[in-house]
């Protein structure tokens, strides 16, 4: 295998509860696959990229790493430290050519959402927020876009 020029960690578990209904197993699951999988994927690809002093990382995180939503004490807290693990690497490979985005998207219709009530069609499409990663790594090597919000037209649910 060659040498990996751009990772983006997009993998994510959601489960949406009151915190005193949470599991601890649920936690784990929601940290394990929320956080950790970036730590230890960044983890690997990163001494490579310092040495060719380029690379690009990209987590996306959400929007709940930003802000709290009721019924989601766990995923929140997973967001809001994949989106501060997400500035700390930033802060230290920035001087090893090494860029770090985190992406925010709000509501996007994809399987994350499980058999919740909610209305696909006023979400965005897993496809928006694809092309604002492509667009992180399309901009010109002399710029870094720190972090991208996205949310649907129609604002968050």
């Amino acid at each position: 295998m060659g040498p990996v020029d751009v990772l983006v960690n997009n993998a994510g578990v959601g489960i949406f509860k009151n915190i005193l209904k949470l599991s601890e197993d649920e936690w784990d699951a929601m940290m394990n696959v929320n956080v950790k999988a970036a730590f230890l994927s960044s983890k690997a690809v990163l001494p490579d990229m310092i040495e060719r002093r380029s690379g690009q990382i990209i987590n996306v995180v959400s929007v709940a790493g930003r802000r709290p939503y009721w019924n989601s004490g766990g995923y929140c807290a997973s967001k809001y430290g994949l989106l501060g693990f997400t500035d700390v690497l930033r802060l230290e490979n920035r001087k090893h050519g090494v860029k770090v985005t985190a992406v925010l998207p709000g509501a996007t219709s994809t399987d994350i959402w499980g058999d919740a009530d909610v209305d696909h069609n006023v979400m965005m499409k897993a496809d928006d927020v694809a092309k604002a990663i492509v667009s992180v790594c399309l901009a010109e090597e002399s710029s870094l876009i720190e972090e991208i919000v996205l949310r649907p037209q129609g604002g968050d649910m």
